[in-house]
């Protein structure tokens, strides 16, 4: 194919006048070389040679401009007018199609962007169904909890939370009410100015807002273990933050904590956030220390943060819970000083065996009465998973699986109280959709094993058949409590990255040298 049947053929309606004209005067004024051997026959001019005309008009007289074009023909010498054509029109933004080969390559470039486009619209259109499926069945839920006016639900919690801002306002003792640590109060008297529905529908809303924000950052993480390297996709994001919206949401213990207006969720919350390394680094520690203040269980993240080598948030969680406790003591000193004296002696909770209480201590009352009313027993038992949970989230995060190593501690904590609520084990269920999230089968098995049994279809099976006084369902009850001691004994299984890491902070400057030695290194086509 000679230059001229060459030069004809550019399409160009895929580049404006001005790059046709310069393709033409580039073409013309290299017709002398190559007209007689066609495209590429003859070994064209030294490397970094351009005539003088159009070197001129193409702007391409910098050496470092010119190792672009030499690099955009593969490397290679200039051996021909139309390659000098294509980089010159690449270079300064055009597109051009030249001879058959340059057809087929331009004509592949547009299937693929035509693909890629499909594909983004596809993704689009389900990342808006994602999402108004998530709208509406956060809707569903509201309908269900206020949809009827004639007969409000019950907030049982919330109920109970007023009746402890009643007993403070008569500055009675407020241990009988309200078996938290005093400062607990500041968390809830926001109610007491409000009426009884509004004060239930915003605390329903803040509920679910803190769900949906666990699941954005869940899903925020992993979407970035995933992939660590590549930018976050973000109508994936919104995909997968719906779905899982969704499944935390008509979760068993998410229901029990909207149905009964638990203060729980905001703790748990709290907690989260500061493991989950959202907060700057300076900052990380502060809400772990007030949440334990609040509700002593998040504690067990001051160990977590000792032994995963994160001195400094453990300083700083201990240095909060003691300023939050010590507002307690300036706030209420007499009702502080009676907690602290008679912590874990509150026998307001009645029979230890009953099947809601998902705890370790309540499992051995009811498998083994003897045993269980032991109070060295359960503790010795709840230590051992304690301990075995934090070696585990140790050797999580030197793999550097923070995630992982956070969630180990959280899902197994819940069963180390004498008392474990459902709505305690929204821990549980942020470990096994982190789980349904991962790439390996056997996490994938896992946590879809976890959020089944965590679903309300199961736990409405098992609890019907226990209240109908059908025992033989008991064991579908403690299948509660055995999976928070096996995720603590046993770890979340995941990927491990390459090298391990102990300190993710430490970790940063060395790859930002690993990155800076990347770049400066040379490539596999220049070698």
């Amino acid at each position: 194919m000679t230059l001229e049947s060459a030069t004809s053929s550019v399409n160009a309606g895929q580049s404006t006048r001005a790059f046709y004209g310069l393709e033409f005067w580039l073409a013309r004024s290299f017709r002398h070389q190559f007209s007689r051997s066609g495209y590429g026959a003859k070994p064209g001019p030294p490397a970094g040679w351009l005539p003088a005309r159009p070197l001129a008009a193409s702007g391409l007289a910098s050496p470092a401009v010119r190792a672009r074009a030499r690099a955009g023909c593969g490397g290679r010498e200039l051996v021909s007018t139309l390659c000098w054509v294509r980089v010159a029109l690449r270079l300064l933004g055009g597109r051009c199609s030249v001879g058959s080969r340059a057809n087929q390559m331009s004509g592949s470039a547009v299937s693929q962007t035509n693909q890629e486009g499909r594909q983004g619209l596809l993704l689009r259109v389900v990342a808006a169904i994602s999402l108004l499926v998530l709208v509406l069945f956060a809707g569903m839920l509201w309908l269900q909890l206020f949809g009827s006016a004639n007969q409000p639900f019950d907030f049982t919690d919330l109920d109970y939370y007023r009746a402890a801002l009643r007993v403070v306002v008569a500055q009675h003792p407020l241990y009988a009410a309200l078996p938290y640590p005093p400062v607990a109060v500041l968390v809830i008297a926001w109610l007491g100015g409000l009426s009884t529905i509004l004060g239930n529908q915003l605390w329903t809303a803040m509920s679910m807002l803190l769900a949906l924000a666990l699941s954005l950052v869940l899903v925020k993480r992993s979407m970035q273990a995933r992939t660590p390297d590549a930018p976050l996709n973000p109508w994936e994001l919104v995909i997968r933050f719906s779905v899982v919206g969704v499944l935390l949401l008509a979760s068993m213990p998410m229901t029990s904590q909207l149905t009964n207006g638990q203060v729980t969720l905001v703790i748990i919350a709290l907690t989260f956030f500061d493991v989950a390394q959202v907060l700057p680094k300076r900052f990380q520690g502060v809400l772990v220390g007030i949440a334990g203040a609040i509700k002593l269980t998040p504690l067990i993240f001051v160990p977590y943060y000792l032994v995963t080598g994160q001195r400094r948030q453990a300083a700083v969680a201990t240095g909060s819970f003691a300023a939050t406790t010590a507002l307690g003591f300036a706030m209420f000193p007499s009702d502080s000083l009676f907690f602290w004296a008679h912590l874990g002696k509150s026998d307001q909770f009645g029979d230890p065996a009953r099947p809601d209480n998902l705890s370790i201590h309540s499992m051995l009352v009811r498998w083994l009465p003897d045993i269980g009313q032991s109070t060295a027993a359960w503790a010795l038992l709840g230590l051992i998973v304690a301990g075995l949970a934090l070696w585990r989230a140790r050797r999580h995060f030197q793999r550097g699986e923070v995630m992982a190593s956070m969630l180990t501690v959280g899902a197994s904590a819940v069963v180390l109280a004498p008392i474990a609520w459902p709505h305690y084990h929204v821990w549980v269920m942020l470990a096994g959709l982190w789980l349904l999230m991962s790439k390996r089968s056997l996490s994938l098995i896992l946590g879809a094993g976890i959020v089944g049994a965590y679903s309300m279809q199961y736990t409405m099976v098992v609890f019907t058949a226990i209240d109908a006084g059908n025992r033989l369902f008991l064991p579908g009850v403690d299948l509660l409590v055995v999976i928070p001691i096996l995720i603590g004994v046993f770890g979340l299984p995941g990927a491990q990255p390459k090298a391990p890491v102990a300190d993710p902070a430490a970790a940063e400057p060395a790859a930002a040298v690993a990155d800076a030695e990347a770049a400066h290194e040379p490539s596999a086509e220049a070698k």
